[in-house]
């Protein structure tokens, strides 16, 4: 069965943000309420965007270039297949210059039941990702997604994000190094080199 998206938008949208939510062949609900009142959920209304298909929609119906992406790593791995290739997509995008932010995170396996896992624990190989990111020349800002509870004991909640961050830049690291021509790094040290 295909489900066809329906998003709610505020009563005052303007004509263009309209134009383009028809065109990308949106139903929509017009919800009435006032601007300085928050909606944390809108539950059961479909996503907009539910692929790199329906990236590649938007990017087409964004004349000024001012749409963008925030790469979530584990929700592209949630959809699997279905979503797109994740190496592929990270380069069409970076190409384009689409990636505004990173989470960073890992899960169990796709749809239809998964579970969120450390970098290192989940179906997908996290370091060819990062090495993607990296070797597509992706600067901006990367963070890991979400953390497990942690552990008074342990440090708390930020205790639980000391780990897998520094996994991630573990990663990072090592990655560059792989990269950096033999001449950037000190044979002594195993360090980059002062120039």
């Amino acid at each position: 069965m295909s489900m066809k998206p329906i998003i709610g938008i505020r009563s005052a949208v303007t004509d263009e943000e309209l134009a383009f939510i028809r065109e990308m062949g949106i139903e929509y609900v017009e919800l009435n309420f006032r601007e300085e009142e928050t909606v944390p959920s809108l539950c059961g209304v479909g996503s907009l965007i539910w692929n790199m298909d329906g990236y590649r929609r938007a990017f087409a119906l964004d004349k000024a270039g001012i749409v963008g992406v925030k790469l979530c790593v584990g929700c592209w791995l949630e959809g699997g297949e279905a979503f797109g290739d994740i190496l592929a997509d990270i380069k069409e995008l970076q190409e384009d210059g689409r990636i505004v932010c990173v989470h960073f995170r890992n899960v169990s396996a796709p749809l239809p039941v998964f579970e969120e896992t450390l970098a290192e624990d989940g179906y997908a190989d996290m370091y060819a990702i990062m090495k993607q990111l990296i070797l597509c020349g992706y600067e901006g800002p990367i963070s890991i997604d979400h953390a497990f509870r942690g552990y008074p004991s342990t440090g708390g909640m930020i205790g639980s994000f000391a780990y897998p961050t520094g996994h991630m830049k573990g990663m990072i690291y090592a990655i560059e190094h792989e990269l950096a021509p033999a001449s950037d790094y000190s044979a002594a040290a195993g360090s980059p080199s002062v120039k």
